[in-house]
């Protein structure tokens, strides 16, 4: 998997942070989901999960009521969350912070002290959905969005170490996750 791979390389001298598959029953921008729909939702982890044990680097698959990464690092502090492109957008946006800015970075410096990381899968730019009060000029639906180019240089340097990029190299896939669920497949790296 992707992510393991880029945690794996950036810790090369020790085992690297935990990275936890995490389903959020409660979501910022949606409506809670039902039951049928976790259930659905969790359906594909059971039969890719080696038994007994969880993939190596993987803290497993855990479903909770937490809406925001603020929360999700309190539960699983120090631990790694692979994300596209969208929802890194989302984390680095101040409309989704009471507070604006000012609320945000010291949200994003929090995670860092708990020594969060988030890893950012990238995506075409056509099939990207845009947070509230974001917005990318120059580029084109076929522009392939990515940490380094499009979102890290919105943010101060001192948040850059919250986030590891992803490559298309390593994982491109230029639909949502909502899109990948609604078709049932699997998407394999």
């Amino acid at each position: 998997m992707a992510a393991v791979s880029v945690l794996a390389r950036q810790h090369p001298e020790s085992p690297p942070p935990l990275l936890v598959y995490e389903l959020s029953v409660v979501n910022v921008d949606k409506p809670s989901l039902e039951a049928a729909e976790v259930t659905r939702r969790l359906l594909p982890f059971a039969s890719d999960l080696p038994q007994p044990q969880n993939p190596a680097g993987s803290g497993g698959l855990c479903v909770t009521n937490a809406p925001t990464f603020s929360k999700k690092a309190t539960l699983f502090p120090g631990a790694a969350f692979a994300v596209g492109w969208d929802t890194a957008a989302r984390i680095v946006s101040p409309a989704y912070y009471a507070g604006g800015e000012e609320a945000m970075l010291r949200a994003l410096e929090d995670l860092i002290a708990t020594g969060t990381l988030i890893l950012v899968a990238g995506r075409r730019a056509g099939s990207a959905a845009l947070p509230k009060g974001f917005s990318l000029s120059g580029v084109t639906p076929e522009t392939f969005l990515s940490l380094n180019k499009h979102l890290l240089p919105s943010v101060p340097p001192r948040i850059h170490p919250l986030f590891l990029e992803i490559s298309d190299k390593e994982f491109r896939a230029d639909v949502s996750s909502s899109e990948i669920r609604d078709l049932n497949i699997s998407v394999v790296s």
